[in-house]
């Protein structure tokens, strides 16, 4: 394969590395709008707020890094590649937090409808 096309492949990989960046930025923002259930005391709303602010926030630091990588070109793609390993490093963490949390949040509702229930 000749030189110019390992680098046209490359510039496709990277402009679809973009994009995909981009899609997954606003898939993050529509997640920290969405609606609270109703039902939860204060504590936990505001926790889920917490959770909300800090999705759209990753969200703008994707956005602001899909910029920066497609503005720079491909001599600083290994730096953002590394951004973008840490950063999926930290949403995944962040993610099984919050996973963790609305399981318990989920149980602790469940117990308090089958007492309710019971009662009836």
């Amino acid at each position: 394969m000749f030189k110019k096309e390992k680098k046209q492949k490359k510039g496709n990989s990277q402009k679809t590395q973009i994009l995909n960046i981009r899609k997954n930025a606003r898939k993050l923002r529509s997640l920290s709008k969405m609606k609270m259930s109703k039902g939860l005391n204060q504590k936990e709303m505001d926790e889920i707020r917490t959770y909300a602010s800090w999705l759209n926030e990753s969200s703008k630091k994707l956005l602001v890094l899909a910029n920066k990588w497609q503005k720079s070109g491909e001599n600083e793609s290994d730096y953002y590649n590394n951004e973008l390993l840490n950063l999926q490093q930290a949403l995944q963490h962040e993610n099984r937090q919050f996973t963790m949390i609305s399981n318990i949040m989920k149980v602790k509702h469940d117990t308090a409808d089958s007492v309710i229930n019971n009662v009836r």
